[in-house]
């Protein structure tokens, strides 16, 4: 029976090593079609716990080609800058996410192209901070939007806007 064990944990071992759900890890380079190439935070632990083969500067291999998700709705989508050196959250899908990806914003539902999933290849990558950044933050509650960096702008539910800082107005030239 221990024999049996042992097999079946090689077995699982094996399934395993290859098997993605999500980790994080770090843009290192944007590219033109909205992709990103991403090198993980954390490194994968392969069989009998031995890490996975460096890249450059003893750094995990990057995943090349990651589509971004922002967040959105057919009426509006939220998006910012992203550039190397972000850290972001890569999300493995259960299905094989070429055709969808190839499909595009407007396309409908795709059939997959392979019954791959949980896979390197089939990663989704979500822009993310733990809270540290020094960036410009912008937080929608239920009373009002506020986006703060040097200075800041308010715009509450019943019309007010407070501006806090160097305020500029530009119309149109000849107006």
């Amino acid at each position: 029976m221990n024999q049996f064990v042992k097999l079946i944990r090689q077995v699982l071992d094996n399934y395993m090593e290859g098997f993605e759900t999500a980790f994080p890890g770090v843009v290192k380079n944007v590219n033109d079609d909205g992709t990103v190439d991403v090198t993980p935070s954390i490194r994968n632990v392969l069989k009998n716990m031995q890490m996975e083969p460096d890249g450059e500067d003893d750094e995990p291999l990057p995943v090349e080609g990651v589509p971004v998700l922002w967040p959105g709705t057919s009426a509006a989508v939220v998006k910012f800058e992203i550039k190397a050196g972000d850290p972001v959250l890569c999300v493995a899908s259960s299905r094989d996410l070429r055709a969808w990806v190839e499909a595009g914003e407007d396309g409908g539902p795709t059939s997959p192209l392979s019954f791959s999933g949980n896979d390197i290849n089939d990663l989704m990558a979500i822009p993310l901070t733990r809270g540290g950044s020094k960036a410009v933050s912008v937080t929608l509650g239920r009373d009002s939007v506020k986006v703060v960096g040097k200075g800041s702008i308010e715009m509450k539910n019943d019309g007010t806007v407070l501006v806090n800082g160097h305020l500029e107005v530009a119309a149109p030239s000849g107006e």
